[in-house]
């Protein structure tokens, strides 16, 4: 019986929305809850698993000690799904989460209030890209995936709002902060924008980097953007892997030949192998 089939059948069903509800998750041993709408893919996916996404948070609990310290900066965080999870196992870091959606942000806001994170996650309704002057902003309003707004109109986009915001540099807000362990981007197609905004501070700090490359949102040639991916990793010292869970605990180092297409999620580990 599904979610909704199960809620229909209460006796109260006519009273009750049969979308909108605060779902209680324990994943992994963390108990935490998330304000979640069936409609929507992210949402959805938290509600029948106990988290999203399960292979980055399970990455990142095999590689961080729950007493670790350090700053983890979350670059389109939409809800929460990857943060607020994390954040109740590691109270002792501090999460910065970027959402430029107004509609994710406040569900954002609203699923830290639940967890009573409010003072280990900082929420930022904030444009993360290197450009220097206003950008426009493609703000998905449809409720089936929240997540797919973007600085690039991608044909997934089905209802937006265009917006023309002025974007922030990671650079400019944490080149003075140490120990930044941890950066994951997850922005439909300007992952290389917000890289770019972060060099300094990925120079700096080392962190390491967890984002999503997929071929159908790049704007430009494969090889140019293979070939710019390559080097800024290569000259930062890094490692690129593959993150798939039909491949369970495996990470494949990842080359990135241009012959080939490529879509899925990477790991950048700062060494070089």
């Amino acid at each position: 019986m599904n979610i909704k089939e199960l809620i229909s059948n209460d006796s109260n069903s006519r009273n009750l929305d049969l979308t909108s509800f605060i779902k209680l998750n324990n994943f992994r041993g963390i108990h935490y809850s998330m304000l979640c709408n069936l409609d929507d893919h992210i949402e959805s996916q938290i509600v029948q698993n106990e988290a999203y996404p399960v292979q980055l948070i399970d990455y990142f609990i095999s590689t961080f000690q729950s007493n670790c310290n350090g700053v983890v900066i979350d670059v389109g965080a939409n809800i929460g799904s990857f943060s607020v999870p994390i954040a109740k196992k590691y109270n002792q870091m501090q999460f910065h989460c970027f959402e430029p959606n107004d509609t994710v942000f406040q569900k954002l806001k609203i699923n830290c209030a639940l967890n009573n994170l409010e003072d280990n996650i900082i929420c930022h309704k904030t444009l993360i890209h290197d450009a220097a002057t206003e950008i426009a902003f493609y703000e998905q309003t449809q409720q089936e995936n929240m997540g797919l707004s973007s600085t690039i109109k991608n044909d997934d986009i089905n209802n937006f709002v265009e917006k023309f915001i002025k974007p922030v540099k990671i650079d400019d807000l944490f080149l003075d902060t140490s120990k930044i362990k941890f950066l994951k981007i997850d922005t439909q197609g300007s992952e290389l924008n917000v890289l770019n905004s972060a060099k300094l501070v990925i120079k700096k700090n080392k962190p390491i980097i967890c984002f999503e490359l997929e071929e159908n949102y790049l704007k430009g040639s494969r090889e140019l953007i293979f070939d710019q991916l390559i080097n800024f990793f290569e000259e930062l010292g890094y490692t690129l892997f593959y993150m798939n869970s039909k491949l369970d605990k495996l990470k494949p180092k990842v080359t990135l030949s241009s012959a080939y297409s490529f879509n899925g999620d990477l790991i950048a580990i700062p060494f070089l192998v």
